[in-house]
């Protein structure tokens, strides 16, 4: 039966109503026969008097429906057929007699209810009507001419715009080419998170609509974390109420950073922390932290080389601080305003939190009070009975005018622990690094140090390097060891008096790492000297990562050796030093060696990972049957991330698989 009815559905031309007849005629062809035998059913077919015949069957079995229905159907009484249907699949469920039956009921009822019939006939056999008639295509007329409106990029941005409200088709190189400020709220914000660089005319203007549009905190979206100093120069201005946010901030600290300049170099440094004073300068007061910040770390970079800058202390003196030598009356008027000095800012620009300022404080007051300045210019913010201790403190150490004048400003108590006091202090100008032909001096105050031991220590830094994973500090135990050199100097200055002493270290003619230890009276003040510098570059060869050593001038190295693993790695004959791959990646602390000097490199010791990508084309018109055609291919190999010689691949193989229209 169902073979039948789909080579019924395979005449897709013709009209329903004879479709449903050849079904019909199915149908009724195919009444099922009851599960008796053959003679019951030719009886029932010849009997004049089929009442009789059908008494015989056993009354509810599906034998008796079967026969009984198709006998209310052959003598027209369609109703009682219905009835009998309806009792039947009640009985026994939709038997296979069941559909039948239905199926000849709906065809012996169509002339009463066309509609009804059909609709069975159709959901029964699962009929559609769908095909059309195959015509031929009326003759193409094509343009001539190609209309330059339909590949304009105007027409691709409406195209893009409509079928991607997320950008989702649009290349990141061509997403600026939609920053023109044309946009709702929501494609606004999918550009703006998908962007992945600055330096798009316009941006700031974007990002500005977006966080007053969506009420969003600066830093939420990567493009805010990559702004340029222009951009966000730009931005401040269309919302001044950024300069008090703490991310907007970070991000702007980040942008005056130095670049590929060298951090450790004075210069360097001092340009850096210039920029960071000139930003925090143009900040509102509710931002005096980030102000205290960068005029304290210029004030100590100044003093580190010898230059007490009068104005930039005063400006200093005048941030309200909550210290315990401020003014009470003078904070109190500002206390809205207070400077947090435990307010870090390292993570935009690299330098320590304050936490106490005492130290660069003092050391200024006693720099301007040994040069004769009075209290005067500082009672304004600091508080009176601080300032004259510090004052009178500066001219006894300093040996300024009349003692017992200066010893008035001291409370007894105080008087008598400053002459007991030992100090054995290095100034902060005194340098730690010294190129390897320098001359290496030292300068200390000194007071009240009868006799003064300098001990000498030369390091061996490429052994504690290899020991203790780390470069040797201050902390560094030398007890029970005997130093290289050594000598002692007797002076015989007031116990009162402060002098400051320059210490000439001939012993530090070679280059190297060196420990300068001074002792004396019960005190110690140590120095770690760098005499010579090394550097470590690295880069990443086929066959693993690649260093090289180079000097303070940035010459090469050629007998340089790399220390990694317990292993010796020395230079090939270019001068360069070549690490194999790591089995995984990880972390690792080589040793660099040139001569007597050594330094800490730490790095990502990578695993051997090849990547191979290729881009593909070929002319459409070179592209014809029995003819030979160009393909060009652009091969990129990558080594972990970076791009390697193609010359590393051997015997390449170039697969190439078509497909025919029927997907052959």
């Amino acid at each position: 039966m169902l073979n039948k009815r789909f080579a019924i559905l395979a005449f897709s031309n013709i009209k329903t109503e004879i479709l449903l007849g050849l079904t019909a005629f199915l149908i009724l062809a195919g009444t099922a026969r009851a599960e008796n035998s053959d003679e019951f059913l030719e009886e029932f077919a010849l009997s004049e008097k089929r009442e009789q015949v059908l008494a015989k069957l056993v009354s509810g079995t599906e034998e008796w429906y079967s026969y009984h229905c198709l006998q209310a159907q052959n003598t027209g009484d369609l109703g009682k057929a219905e009835s009998l249907i309806k009792a039947w699949a009640e009985r026994h469920g939709e038997s296979a007699g069941v559909i039948r039956m239905k199926n000849r009921q709906a065809l012996l009822d169509y002339e009463r209810t066309p509609r009804k019939t059909l609709d069975h006939l159709r959901d029964q056999f699962g009929l559609s009507f769908d095909h059309a008639k195959e015509t031929a295509l009326p003759p193409a007329e094509m343009p001539s001419r190609l209309d330059a409106a339909l590949l304009s990029f105007e027409a691709f941005k409406t195209q893009a715009l409509a079928r991607h409200r997320d950008f989702g088709g649009v290349e990141p190189e061509a997403l600026e080419l939609f920053a023109d400020g044309n946009l709702d709220v929501q494609r606004r914000r999918a550009l703006l998170t998908r962007l992945p660089w600055p330096g798009i005319p316009g941006l700031a203007a974007l990002v500005a609509a977006d966080l007053k549009a969506q009420g969003g905190a600066f830093g939420s979206l990567n493009i805010h974390r990559i702004l340029t100093l222009p951009e966000l120069e730009e931005l401040a201005k269309l919302m001044p109420q950024l300069l008090g946010n703490e991310a907007f901030l970070t991000t702007w600290l980040a942008r005056l950073l130095p670049g590929a300049e060298d951090p450790d170099n004075d210069a360097t440094r001092l340009a850096h922390l210039e920029r960071l004073l000139a930003f925090a300068r143009t900040l509102p007061a509710s931002q005096n932290s980030l102000k205290a910040h960068a005029l304290y770390h210029r004030l100590d970079a100044g003093r580190r080389q010898g230059d007490y800058d009068r104005a930039l202390f005063l400006e200093y003196l005048k941030l309200p601080r909550r210290v315990h030598y401020i003014l009470p009356l003078y904070l109190e008027r500002h206390a809205a305003q207070a400077a947090d000095l435990g307010h870090g800012y390292f993570e935009g620009t690299r330098l320590a939190t304050i936490g106490d300022d005492e130290d660069l404080v003092r050391d200024y007051l006693d720099f301007f009070f040994a040069k004769g300045e009075g209290m005067e210019p500082f009672r304004e913010w600091i508080e009176e009975v601080y300032l004259k201790e510090a004052y009178g403190e500066a001219r006894l150490l300093h040996g300024l005018g009349e003692e017992n004048e200066a010893a008035k400003l001291l409370d007894p108590e105080d008087l008598a622990r400053l002459r007991e006091r030992v100090e054995i202090k290095l100034i902060p100008a005194n340098r730690r690094n010294f190129k390897a032909g320098e001359d290496v001096a030292l300068e200390l105050d000194i007071k009240n140090v009868p006799m003064l031991f300098v001990r000498i220590y030369e390091l061996r830094t490429l052994q504690y390097g290899l020991d203790e994973k780390r470069e040797p500090g201050l902390d560094l135990p030398v007890e029970g060891l005997r130093p290289n050199a050594e000598r002692r100097v007797e002076y015989g200055d007031p116990p009162i008096r402060r002098q400051r002493r320059r210490f000439e270290l001939p012993e530090l003619k070679e280059p190297g790492d060196y420990l300068v230890e001074f002792v004396g009276g019960g005190m110690s003040s140590r120095a770690l000297i760098r005499k010579g510098r090394i550097e470590v570059l690295e880069r990443t060869g086929a066959a693993g990562p690649i260093f090289s050593v180079v000097d303070e001038a940035g010459a090469l190295i050629k007998d340089a050796a790399l220390w990694l693993g317990g292993r010796r790695f020395s230079t090939s004959e270019d001068g360069r030093i070549r690490v194999p791959f790591a089995q995984s990646q990880t972390q690792e602390v080589a040793v660099a060696e040139a001569g007597r000097l050594a330094r800490l490199h730490t790095f990502t010791h990578l695993e051997e990972k090849y990547e191979l990508k290729a881009a593909f084309h070929a002319e459409r018109e070179s592209l014809l049957a029995g003819r030979s055609a160009k393909l060009l291919v652009r091969a990129d190999l990558r080594l972990c991330g970076r791009s390697v010689p193609l010359a590393l691949l051997k015997d390449p193989v170039l697969t190439v698989e078509a497909m025919d229209h029927d997907d052959v």
